[in-house]
């Protein structure tokens, strides 16, 4: 929500600092470019002596800039790609079209569970399907933003994900009752029940998955979602999905629960 509300926030004039911090959190995220602590400042420093007065503005200094990145920008190329990443984010009108450029072009947002290469929708955050649920706000990032925070208060609180995470407060966590997450995100883990929502063509597989090796990889998601518990798996299959009437998952025919 972080991004979403700094585009919300390039609508008005900002103060120049604001500005320039809302850069470096763009830079640090975009096309896995995390800024390093030695040149973190030193593109700080660039910014902040082009005084810009909001953040489209500074993205044209920061494309200009020929500082290390990363300890190479040789010509400004890592300045000039990184600038690219950014600037269709910032164009971009409705909610929806934002969230699909954050997945295609915002890296540092997406968490790796050790997917295979040609695992292309082993990806999260679901962006898709946050561009999908993102259609209905239009231009409205201010609504998108309220709504999502206040889904994200009535959630079930998902515990730390580093298998090395021995902290006392991770494993009170991990011994709640209900824990709500991604397929993807429940890999490693078990539960003596699973429950599995939306088991539809559509979702399993995704509607985006059309080739052989797509189709094969959601499955692959879908058998990760699965197998995670130890007693009882409830598959929940609905009759529509946004006021559109959808069938069961191909996959529950395949596993011979349905004829």
């Amino acid at each position: 929500m972080q991004l979403i509300q700094i585009k919300e926030r390039c609508r008005n004039r900002q103060m120049r600092t604001q500005s320039v911090e809302d850069i470096l959190c763009l830079c640090d995220l975009a096309k896995r470019y995390p800024l390093s602590k030695k040149d973190k400042p030193s593109l700080k420093s660039h910014l902040t002596a082009s005084r810009p007065t909001s953040v489209v503005e500074g993205i044209s200094s920061l494309a200009k800039y020929r500082g290390s990145l990363k300890g190479q920008n040789s010509s400004g190329i890592m300045s000039q790609n990184m600038a690219s990443s950014i600037i269709p984010f910032l164009n971009a009108k409705a909610v929806a079209d934002a969230i699909s450029v954050l997945g295609e072009n915002f890296e540092g947002l997406h968490i790796d569970f050790g997917k295979a290469e040609d695992d292309v929708f082993f990806v999260d955050p679901p962006f898709q399907h946050l561009a999908e649920y993102a259609e209905k706000y239009g231009n409205d990032y201010g609504k998108f933003v309220d709504d999502i925070e206040l889904d994200k208060e009535q959630l079930v609180f998902v515990p730390p994900f580093e298998e090395d995470d021995k902290s006392n407060v991770a494993g009170e966590i991990w011994q709640r009752p209900v824990h709500l997450m991604t397929a993807l995100r429940a890999k490693g883990k078990e539960f003596d029940t699973v429950i599995m929502l939306d088991c539809n063509e559509g979702i399993w597989p995704n509607k985006n998955a059309v080739t052989s090796e797509e189709l094969e990889a959601e499955r692959r998601v879908f058998y990760v979602g699965f197998t995670r518990a130890r007693q009882k798996v409830l598959m929940l299959v609905s009759k529509s999905i946004r006021g559109k009437a959808v069938e069961p998952s191909r996959y529950l025919t395949e596993m011979g629960l349905l004829t």
